[in-house]
């Protein structure tokens, strides 16, 4: 089994949800951590333009890092 597929499968996303590690499971399997899911519950989704998204990755990524990772 390959990187992905053992990323995917219901053992190893089980594994994440207990250790505060906010994803919404690929696996349907799987259950979304409690407290993520009340979350997602009220969270207003939006389509990605993934041409765009790509054209500006790195502009993203820094903007990411400077608000969500160093956020205080």
């Amino acid at each position: 089994m390959h990187i992905l597929g053992t990323a995917l499968n219901s053992a190893m996303q089980s594994l994440l949800a207990p250790n505060k590690i906010n994803f919404i499971p690929a696996n349907p399997k799987v259950e979304t951590e409690p407290g993520l899911a009340a979350v997602l519950k009220s969270a207003n989704i939006i389509e990605i333009d993934d041409a765009w998204a790509g054209a500006n990755r790195a502009r993203i990524v820094q903007r990411w890092i400077a608000e969500v990772l160093n956020a205080s």
